[in-house]
């Protein structure tokens, strides 16, 4: 999520028409290589939730959301919600400096 605020400030200088893309899809391609094999690339919650949502309707039911202590809703759902939003804080508090920053100190 840093990544993504820092390449699509405008304030600082931003980068170059067409990079952005490739700077964040670059982003989420080194993600899914790294962490994809250990997290299920739980980057977006909607690549769990969905096909959970599926197999309960195909047939599995309730297994399917109750399965080891629910640990799909803390890794696959909250993780990334919760992640992104202090990713945020974090750019705002340390590298945004404009005038409608929530840390704004002037």
């Amino acid at each position: 999520m840093i990544m993504i605020l820092i390449t699509t400030d405008v304030r600082h200088g931003g980068p170059r028409p067409g990079v952005a893309a490739g700077t964040i899809g670059l982003t989420l391609f080194s993600l899914g290589m790294f962490l994809g094999p250990q997290t299920g690339f739980a980057v977006n919650p909607a690549r769990d939730f969905g096909p959970r949502i599926l197999t309960a309707m195909v047939g599995y039911g309730r297994e399917v959301f109750t399965f080891r202590h629910m640990y799909w809703i803390w890794g696959g759902i909250l993780a990334p919600i919760v992640g992104a939003v202090l990713a945020t804080f974090m750019y705002d508090f340390f590298i945004y400096m404009g005038a409608d920053s929530v840390f704004s100190f002037s």
